[in-house]
């Protein structure tokens, strides 16, 4: 494949270290990759973009009723004159539905799944983003219907099976270069929270958290670069996805997860969860209530931290799935 201009497009702005790693892949085989973002752009964490740009979307009414928010951004992708467009989630996506552009349609979130995130706002927001919402569907299927698909998940894999004519699955593991080189801490102590969700004003339904805090002790790392929350990572005992179930957690693959087990830390998480992506692996622990809490995170505490670093490095690296996004490329 010579060298080819892809733009990545996206609702969402920068840092996105899911896009930016699907870029790098590209990148790294001498393409030259761009992103467009309705969202604004506030750094890279791989800095793997050679152009960014943001133009805005508007409100959910305005992404679904008014058709100058999507001249307005075909014209900008016309501007750009791309040779491919690796389109990220659906809000977007869908604008080139009807369009001539050579697509890849990157799902990550499978937002017809997530309607209950809608539901934490007031009546009036609700009301307002009820036609964005209701679409998500249609769109997700006529996206797979015209463009080939990657997804996170294999249950998200599945709903696109016998609609598009390809689908993988590319989960949200790191890259090799953001886990090489962390280093081992001769003690562990406590355990861990990666994320901002304490600081909202309400959960989302599927990552409630709710009474956790009045069960356990754990510290709460968010808002730092990544590479030195990893490292932070190395001095704790055990990893929380403690998020109470819900029917969204079969769809859902948290970078939170690998970040963990590159930093040596077994994960607790949630029945759900570890039935759809982990049901072999012994460093996951599940619970079914969070009464079970506690005990359960007693029970963790005597595990191998080097072996679970190990097993990261040799099976949950970004580069062991890259072939899926080369090929995925090859189908259009």
């Amino acid at each position: 494949m010579s060298a080819l201009k892809i733009l990545h497009i996206s609702h969402a702005g920068l840092p996105d270290v899911r896009v930016e790693k699907t870029a790098l892949t590209m990148k790294k085989r001498g393409h030259h990759v761009v992103f467009l973002g309705g969202q604004p752009i506030n750094g890279q964490h791989l800095n793997v973009f050679d152009e960014t740009y943001y133009l805005p979307l508007g409100n959910s009414l305005q992404i679904v009723f008014d058709p100058r928010v999507k001249r307005r951004w075909i014209k900008k992708i016309r501007e750009i004159n791309p040779d491919f467009v690796h389109a990220h989630n659906c809000i977007v996506a869908h604008f080139l539905i009807d369009e001539d552009f050579p697509v890849i349609f990157n799902d990550h979130e499978l937002m017809s799944k997530q309607t209950s995130k809608f539901e934490i706002r007031s009546m009036t927001r609700r009301m307002a983003v009820k036609p964005l919402v209701r679409s998500f569907a249609k769109w997700e299927h006529e996206l797979a219907e015209r463009f080939p698909v990657i997804t996170v998940h294999p249950n998200m894999t599945k709903e696109y099976q016998g609609i598009t004519r390809y689908v993988a699955t590319v989960p949200n593991v790191p890259t090799y270069s953001q886990v090489e080189g962390l280093e081992e801490k001769p003690e562990r102590h406590g355990n861990v929270y990666v994320g901002g969700d304490f600081s909202l004003p309400k959960f989302i339904p599927y990552r409630n958290l709710e009474g956790l805090k009045e069960l356990i002790d754990f510290d709460i790392i968010t808002g730092i670069p990544h590479r030195e929350m990893l490292q932070r990572l190395m001095k704790y005992e055990v990893g929380l996805t403690a998020w109470r179930p819900h029917p969204f957690h079969k769809y859902t693959d948290p970078n939170r997860n690998y970040e963990y087990f590159h930093g040596g830390l077994p994960v607790l998480t949630n029945h759900i969860i570890k039935t759809a992506l982990f049901i072999d692996l012994p460093y996951v622990f599940a619970f079914n209530k969070y009464s079970e809490i506690p005990q359960i995170i007693a029970d963790m505490k005597n595990v191998d931290h080097s072996s679970i670093r190990r097993f990261a490095l040799n099976n949950f690296i970004w580069e062991k799935h890259e072939n899926k996004i080369v090929d995925a490329y090859n189908k259009i």
